[in-house]
């Protein structure tokens, strides 16, 4: 090979990963700053922001309630009453697993959220910027529930969904006598089209840091109405 193409490629793929390393050594700075008291104040004004506009899809799906606080959640793999779509990306995301192939790109287009309206905690589910799945907990299975770490299982069983900065944490209820669990993020990290959000890409100014904050916000807001939920 030309010795010249080879510096080329050098150079193009050496400055690419460095600006990579860069862009992601900033975001989690800006990130790290807004975890202060003083940005967590400001969460209502986030809030309003981001329903407001990348978020707007969610907004949407309760016009008549007010969103006290949302964060992200792993998609569920373990519900019995699936909807059709939900059961087909899980299938499509094993049989992918299995061959290798675009098992994480399947994946990346499905987003999944944890929404508090008053005593309400709804489970919202996205596929490829559709809504494909949304129920309730009520505050009888709430009261019941349980926050804990997760297992060791967990992470490698569920590796797609629990890698990166976020921390994971497992919420555990009853439905129609069996427990279901719904692996819950500190922060947001993707938009409704199941997109990674990246503050080098989005209109919002320190989109990742305010999603931080939406994170910190939910904990408080959903210990406030549930203190059996602490954690």
């Amino acid at each position: 090979m030309d010795p010249i193409l080879i510096i080329f490629i050098v150079v193009v793929f050496g400055g690419s990963y460095g600006y990579m390393f860069y862009i992601r050594n900033k975001q989690k700075k800006t990130t790290k700053n807004y975890e202060t008291p003083e940005m967590v104040a400001k969460s209502e004004e986030f809030k309003a922001e981001l329903l407001q506009r990348i978020f707007s899809p969610l907004n949407n799906k309760f016009p008549n309630q007010t969103i006290d606080a949302f964060t992200e959640c792993a998609y569920l793999t373990n519900l019995t009453a699936k909807t059709k779509s939900t059961l087909i990306t899980g299938l499509k995301v094993i049989g992918y697993s299995l061959i290798g192939v675009r098992a994480t790109y399947t994946q990346a287009d499905n987003a999944a959220y944890l929404v508090l309206t008053g005593e309400d905690l709804h489970y919202v589910f996205f596929q490829e910027g559709e809504l494909s799945s949304l129920f309730t907990l009520t505050r009888g299975q709430l009261q019941r529930a349980k926050i804990t770490d997760l297992s060791a299982v967990d992470k490698t069983s569920r590796i797609q969904s629990t890698v990166g900065d976020k921390v994971s944490k497992k919420l555990i209820y009853e439905s129609d006598g069996k427990n279901v669990e719904i692996i819950l993020f500190d922060r947001i990290t993707k938009g409704t089209q199941g997109i990674p959000l990246s503050d080098a890409s989005s209109s919002i100014v320190d989109i990742l840091g305010k999603c931080r904050v939406m994170g910190i916000s939910f904990k408080e807001k959903l210990i406030e109405q549930y203190p059996n939920l602490k954690y």
